[in-house]
């Protein structure tokens, strides 16, 4: 059975600012939600995500093995390693 608001239930902490541990190249346009990973924390103490190399619309097995979701802007292009992202987690971190 699943809690819900009215039990007092409330929703994750929300977005996170990260860092990524890999560079990213994205086609601009539109924003893209991408897989990612925990990866640890970095000198500064901002969180480490490794995300997702290929993204597809078919390919199910890297979302089932991310802790949530990198929202890459519309407007990047190429993003270099230690880029700052936003970050939707899956359930509290």
């Amino acid at each position: 059975m699943f809690a819900t608001a009215l039990q007092g239930v409330t929703r994750g902490a929300g977005k996170a600012i990260v860092s990524s541990t890999v560079a990213i190249k994205h086609k601009p346009g539109r924003c893209e939600l991408r897989p990612a990973r925990l990866d640890g924390f970095d000198t500064e103490g901002r969180t480490l995500v490794s995300p997702a190399k290929r993204t597809q619309s078919g390919r199910i097995l890297p979302l089932a093995q991310a802790d949530g979701l990198l929202l890459v802007p519309a407007d990047a292009e190429a993003m270099p390693k230690g880029a700052l992202f936003e970050f939707l987690p899956f359930d509290d971190q």
